[in-house]
């Protein structure tokens, strides 16, 4: 869920750059098209939806953190902290965690756009906050996830990881069967294990020949168990993406033909 969020705040950003408008209403247009309130739909835990205005506000920090991402990158992202403190359901339940040295960071990017034609927005915007003690300073603003103490800043890189290690052991399943594959190297030895046991069941007198062990099935026997688990793999796999892409979508029409609870809280002009 963390990553699906972190995406959708990418995306607002990225819209709203790609818009070539630096005023706060065109974010608000941005907000508004994409129903990003909607990220909020489905959550009936307070704890849910305490989450994710976590998740927003932290990628929206760590935007404002990163030197090298541009003014317009900036400005989407304290918009977007400005929008998700207001408009959360919790009612400014949620404070912004920051550090010293965060702070400083964000005065000295928005007083920089005193020159600018719209540093008015950036500035009203900051000092609203301000006012409405949306801060809480911090000695270090390192969020972890209330659930399995998830790092949000290696979130990405650790969903990652996990969707290449499930590839490529599903790869590495597939591939027992192939015609180069272990399982090829393991027929060829139980049927010369088996010819040799024939050979001596043959050869032998009746006496020994009670004492020649049975042909072996050790391989049809492994083949069968890899292929049921590989087959079981395949189909939970499968539903598993089915049910997301099915919730998701569920989410997505709540969105646009249900009623999303909103805070009293309106956007300030």
């Amino acid at each position: 869920m963390e990553l699906a969020i972190q995406k959708d705040c990418e995306e607002i950003i990225e819209s709203f750059i790609a818009n070539e408008n630096p005023r706060f209403e065109s974010f608000v247009y941005q907000w508004k098209s994409t129903l990003f309130q909607s990220i909020y739909s489905g959550q009936s835990q307070t704890v849910e939806i305490i989450q994710s205005t976590n998740v927003c506000i932290h990628y929206a920090k760590r935007v404002l953190a990163i030197p090298t991402k541009s003014t317009f990158h900036k400005l989407g992202a304290l918009f977007l902290l400005y929008a998700i403190y207001f408009k959360q359901p919790t009612d400014r339940f949620q404070k912004i965690d920051i550090d010293i040295k965060s702070w400083k960071k964000l005065k000295e990017f928005v007083f920089s756009l005193d020159n600018s034609t719209y540093g008015d927005d950036a500035k009203c915007i900051f000092l609203e906050l301000v006012k409405d003690n949306a801060f809480k300073f911090v000695a270090s603003d390192i969020y972890f996830g209330l659930e399995n103490l998830l790092n949000l800043d290696k979130i990405r890189s650790n969903v990652a990881n996990l969707n290449t290690s499930i590839h490529a052991f599903r790869n590495d399943m597939k591939s027992l069967n192939s015609q180069n594959g272990l399982f090829l190297g393991i027929q060829k030895l139980d049927d010369g294990y088996n010819e040799m046991k024939e050979l001596l069941n043959q050869n032998g007198s009746s006496n020994e020949a009670r004492y020649v062990m049975p042909a072996s099935k050790g391989f049809q026997d492994l083949k069968k168990a890899v292929t049921s688990l590989q087959t079981l793999i395949d189909e939970s796999y499968s539903s598993l993406v089915g049910k997301m892409k099915k919730k998701k979508d569920k989410v997505k029409k709540k969105a646009r033909i249900g009623k999303i609870k909103r805070s009293r809280v309106v956007f300030h002009k």
